[in-house]
Parts: structure tokens; sequence; C-alpha cells
């Protein structure tokens, strides 16, 4: 707009192509401090679907694409519409503002889906109030389980019937709303290479808001290479230190973040695990000395 305030403006075409929705998933372990017999409650209840068709085999325990009667037009039947809106402010050559708000949008789901549905069932000695009971093996199943392929094999296909699954076709010509964002910005630009940023970000999830902060500085070092570090709070979660890396090697930028180091390596050391790999294709005239005095 001026040399202080730009807003940006992406509309996105969306097709859809898979779609995972959980009903409901949860799954408990209860261990007896005596006996150390161990009790597990668990429910599923998820919607899934797929572009290409689906045929439901065994009476509705598995499944299979069924690429025979599939179509490239059936790629199109889940057609959506996205908004990406963002605006920056900057009050001077050193520290500005910005919002944006990403994704918000929807998908019409057109082609069939899928209701996949589980619990534990009543199928014998390992069934107790309604869960799966299970305190130990004897000495001689575990010989049993090591030394005999027929009863190793039984003894699974037990352990399996206590698990069934339940999948059945439905009708999906909803719309589902994606998962939007929100976020604001405070950046003190120390100079065009180095800048400190106060980040809080929101993603929408269904009708639940899931809101995080970040502080973060951010480096162009030996001219393509790009540096972020970062640390984050949210609800429950106060340990973690991101990293980012990215390389300009115009007209690609390749980079990998991750929002903590520590899970990233440690997957089951953390709350939270999130990393992201990309490459951007650049096209078009670069904007030079985007810093340019104000006057301020």
């Amino acid at each position: 707009v001026n040399d202080r305030l730009s807003i940006g403006v992406r509309p996105k075409l969306l097709m859809g192509l898979a779609y995972v929705k959980s009903n409901e998933l949860n799954a408990r372990i209860y261990t007896d401090p005596e006996s150390y017999a161990m009790t597990l409650h668990y429910k599923a209840d998820i919607d899934a679907g797929l572009a290409i068709p689906i045929k439901i085999l065994d009476g509705g325990e598995s499944i299979e694409l069924d690429f025979d009667n599939f179509r490239i037009s059936d790629a199109f039947r889940n057609m959506g519409f996205a908004l990406d809106l963002g605006a920056t402010y900057r009050f001077n050559d050193h520290l500005g503002i910005g919002l944006s708000v990403s994704d918000l949008g929807f998908i019409s789901w057109k082609t069939p889906g899928i209701k996949i549905e589980s619990q534990v069932a009543d199928e014998g000695q390992f069934y107790r109030d309604g869960g799966f009971f299970f305190n130990g093996l004897t000495a001689n199943q575990i010989e049993r389980l090591i030394q005999d392929d027929g009863y190793l094999k039984a003894f699974g296909d037990t352990l399996l019937s206590y698990f069934p699954i339940h999948i059945n076709e439905t009708e999906n010509t909803t719309t589902s709303m994606l998962n939007a964002k929100i976020a604001a910005e405070v950046y003190y630009q120390i100079n065009p290479k180095h800048r400190f940023t106060a980040y809080f970000q929101g993603n929408i999830i269904g009708k639940t808001f899931f809101p995080r902060l970040t502080l973060a500085y951010n480096a162009n070092l030996v001219g393509v290479f790009d540096l972020c570090a970062h640390y984050t709070v949210m609800p429950g979660s106060y340990g973690n230190l991101g990293l980012g890396v990215g390389f300009n090697l115009w007209p690609i930028y390749l980079y990998f973040a991750t929002d903590n180091i520590f899970s990233a390596v440690n997957p089951l050391s953390g709350r939270n695990v999130n990393a992201q790999v990309g490459l951007v294709v650049k096209w078009g005239k670069v904007r030079e000395n985007i810093l340019q005095p104000t006057g301020v």
C-alpha cells in the first residue's frame, strides 16, 4: 500500500484427495499396583475417505482400494476454496507488526467414505469390566509360544479377536472446514540480517482453540544460509526449543524446521512433535532494499 503498510491475499483452490476425522479415539491402560495386572479400555470411531473408490471386504473387517473403477475425474469431485490473509505495518526502520489468518476455507466432500469403529469385545478369559485384562503368562505358555508355531498363531488370533474392527460405507456429502490459523507478531530488525520476533499463533481445530507464544531470533549467515532459533510456550508444555535452517539457492529455497529439537531426535521424550521439510520455487522481480529509511 505504501512504504509502511503491506497487505497480502492468497486464494487457494483445493482438491480433497483423502481425509481422516476422529470422532472418538480413546485408550486407557491401568496397572494394578499390587498384582501388576494390566487392563486396557479403548474405543475408536473414525471417518475416512479417499478420492479412489474403496471396497469393504470380509464382512466389514478389511478394505481394498478399487483402482479398476477409479477415474481421473473422481479426483476433482471433492473441491474446496480457502484464503490466506495478511498485513504488516512498519513503524520505522527497525520495529514492525504483522497479522494474518491462513487456511480460512472449506472442502465439499462428494466421494463416499467409510466409518471405522472398534472397541474391546467379550471373547473370553481376557475380558473384564469392558476392557482387555492381562495378568501375565505362565512358564508353560511362554515355552509353547517360543517352540510351537501353531500355538503362537492361535494365541495371536485369540488376542486379535478381542479387538474387532467394523467398517461400513458412508455417503459423506458434507462440507468440512479447514483447520484455520491466526497469528500476530511484533519484530525488531537489528539490521537486514538479524531480527528478534515475538510471535503468537492460534490453531482452530474443530471448535477448540490451541494458542502458543514464540520468541525467536532469525539470522542470515554467509549469504545463502538462514538460521532461526526459537522458544515456545503453550498450555501444559514449556520446554519447546526449536530450530530452523534454510538454504537460498536462487530460484530454489530449501528449509527444515522443528518446534522441538529434543522431540525431533527422541519423539517419546516430548509432548509435542512437529517437523517440516520444504522446497520453495521463486520467480518474478526481486524487491531490492526492502528496509528503506522512513524518515522517523
